[in-house]
């Protein structure tokens, strides 16, 4: 039977573990190089980033497993060099179908940022009680703009259609249905907020950056719930911090999983400033959402989907 070990960073539902304790033997394991060195296959969440320092002693792995579509937080060219294949939902989207908690993270943090429910409950937990002060905009008749139509780009149209906003489309790789695709350059000069849910690639690494922010609406919004590498985050927080744009609202950062100090320019000025919103790569982070992926992971690994 095949060593199954789990980060122990990571949470892991109950139906999944018990699935994967009838295929393997599974251990709870730390990133020491004695902990994994008898690991065949490692399930890593998206709690810290899997290193080279952490892989190298690890022999016998053949397979990383990861309830994820993206990569950024694994070494993917030291797995690559030895050899060892990633179990992810990369490629795999029509698994997940039913799971949708970042498409309504991202609503949240669409309503979060318009209507500054952040600085409203600072201001009451303080003593304060102004309404003025807190007047925000509706999505409602909005033109809001998604950019990457895959998965959750469909779902995010479709729930902010429902409260009437107008949404177009960016994404060249896909057919946007009932919604309008545009050039990215006509959908940032005309959106009144601007959401990502593209797929991170080598080719659109700050596909958002100086010259994009530019062409935004004075008084625009920008959600990500994506990828922090799509955006560049200098160029975000100078547009901030001028009033270029209205606010932000991201749930994932450049880099996110190695190290961010403290003294961070980005997290810096969310920490004294309302117009930015910075939640810690929680999209998925839901009961229902978990359960899921988590279980549709572990039957890939005992080989009854694909």
């Amino acid at each position: 039977m095949k060593t199954l070990g789990i980060l122990k960073s990571t949470s892991i539902s109950a139906d999944a573990l018990s699935l994967l304790e009838t295929r393997f033997h599974v251990k709870i394991v730390s990133k020491a190089a004695e902990d994994i060195a008898d690991c065949d296959i490692l399930w890593a969440g998206l709690d810290e980033y899997v290193d080279r320092k952490c892989l190298e002693k690890a022999h016998k792995l053949e397979a990383i497993a990861t309830p994820a579509t993206g990569h950024t937080h694994l070494d993917v060219v030291f797995l690559a060099s030895r050899g060892v294949r990633i179990e992810s939902f990369h490629g795999r989207t029509h698994l997940l179908k039913d799971v949708r908690a970042t498409a309504e993270h991202t609503l949240g943090l669409m309503l979060a940022i318009l209507r500054r429910l952040p600085a409203a409950h600072r201001a009451v937990c303080s003593g304060s009680w102004e309404r003025e002060k807190f007047r925000g905009l509706e999505i409602f008749g909005k033109r809001i703009g998604v950019v990457g139509f895959g998965r959750l780009g469909r779902l995010v149209a479709d729930y902010v259609t429902c409260l009437g906003a107008q949404v177009v489309v960016y994404d060249p790789f896909v057919h946007a249905d009932a919604f309008q695709n545009v050039s990215l350059e006509i959908l940032l000069q005309t959106a009144d907020l601007v959401t990502l849910h593209a797929a991170l690639r080598e080719d659109n690494r700050r596909m958002i950056g100086r010259r994009e922010i530019s062409l935004m609406k004075p008084g625009a919004f920008l959600v990500n719930t994506a990828r922090g590498e799509l955006v560049d985050e200098v160029a975000l927080l100078e547009s901030l911090q001028n009033g270029r744009l209205g606010g932000a609202a991201l749930d994932v950062l450049d880099e996110e999983y190695k190290t961010r100090q403290r003294n961070d320019p980005l997290l810096e000025y969310a920490r004294t400033h309302d117009n930015l919103i910075v939640t810690p790569h929680i999209g998925g982070m839901t009961v229902e959402s978990r359960e899921k992926t988590d279980m549709i992971l572990a039957e890939i690994l005992c080989g009854l989907v694909t």
